[in-house]
């Protein structure tokens, strides 16, 4: 839906209005910034050895390191690359330390429980890119909106988008629907 060329842009805005260009607005207050750190993309490190989880762990945790209040932090998808729950609990620990440092953050991710940290901290503010689902297919907007989205089953929607075969797509939902009846059954 565009999240990742948001992302992008933010940094080139800050970057080129910092060093006195014109920017792509009609008026804007930035911040000036001491640095700017980006935790973005999904890469195996053959030369460190490390998984797509190492270097998203050793990336955030220099950007941990290194910050002041006064730093830029683009994050996307932090905690994609390991299980879902571990993933979260590092996304929201992550994303808790850098509210106590008070570093302007900007934190994209598809996992919509991050979204109670707007209600434990004034600070936090929860924007989504608007899609619309018709006929069980995305219809992406590509315009930024107020407050968070629920799309059911957006990623076995995304895939169809991708092209995985419907058989596969299929497949996917009788076990997310398995899934879900295991986990409801288990809350009673």
């Amino acid at each position: 839906s565009g999240k990742s060329t948001y992302l992008q842009q933010i940094c080139l805005i800050v970057i080129l209005a910092q060093i006195g260009c014109y920017i792509p607005a009609r008026f804007a207050t930035l911040r000036v910034v001491d640095r700017v750190f980006t935790r973005m993309g999904t890469v195996d490190n053959l030369e460190s050895n490390s998984s797509t989880f190492m270097t998203e762990m050793k990336e955030t945790a220099f950007i941990l390191q290194n910050i002041s209040e006064r730093s830029l932090v683009v994050m996307d998808e932090l905690g994609r690359a390991t299980s879902s729950s571990d993933g979260l609990a590092i996304a929201w620990s992550c994303c808790e330390k850098l509210l106590a440092l008070k570093a302007y953050t900007i934190f994209a991710t598809h996992m919509e429980n991050l979204s109670a940290l707007a209600t434990m901290y004034p600070n936090v503010k929860i924007l989504h890119f608007d899609v619309e689902v018709k006929n069980n297919r995305l219809d992406f907007k590509f315009e930024l909106k107020d407050g968070s989205q629920h799309v059911p089953h957006y990623g076995l929607l995304l895939a169809g988008v991708a092209g995985l075969p419907s058989s596969v797509i299929e497949t996917a939902r009788n076990i997310t629907s398995r899934i879900t009846e295991k986990v409801n059954l288990s809350h009673c």
